[in-house]
């Protein structure tokens, strides 16, 4: 069984406890108990440090998610309402109004077939 992100952090920092609770004991069976606390404390801290750097990220990752969601809806609006514009200065029998009522039905047919399997 493999341990968990949470786990491989949480062994570290009791194994770390648990050494400085019985450091001398340890210190009898002459492991450097001193090296090896102040070795783990800083990985945990190191550790921690990166945590923290990567929930920020992930938080501005999902921020910038919803601006880019936000800021395409915007676009295709626009480009909507131009599209609105063109047909109706031009009147739906032109042939722009036509390429473009076009690209509408092609972006409908589009979403109605969903996403294609990839054929082998």
């Amino acid at each position: 069984m493999s341990l968990t992100y949470a786990g491989k952090l949480g062994f570290s920092k009791q194994l770390e406890s648990v050494i400085k609770e019985n450091a001398d004991e340890l210190k009898k069976a002459k492991v450097d108990v001193e090296g090896r606390s102040k070795g783990l404390s800083a990985s945990v801290e190191i550790a921690l440090k990166e945590d923290g750097k990567q929930e920020s990220l992930k938080a501005e990752l999902k921020s910038q998610t919803q601006k880019a969601v936000e800021a395409t809806n915007d676009a295709y609006k626009y480009a909507s309402d131009t599209a609105d514009l063109v047909v109706g200065a031009l009147g739906k029998q032109h042939e722009l109004s036509k390429r473009i009522r076009q690209l509408r039905d092609q972006m409908a047919l589009e979403t109605a077939r969903g996403k294609r399997e990839k054929s082998v």
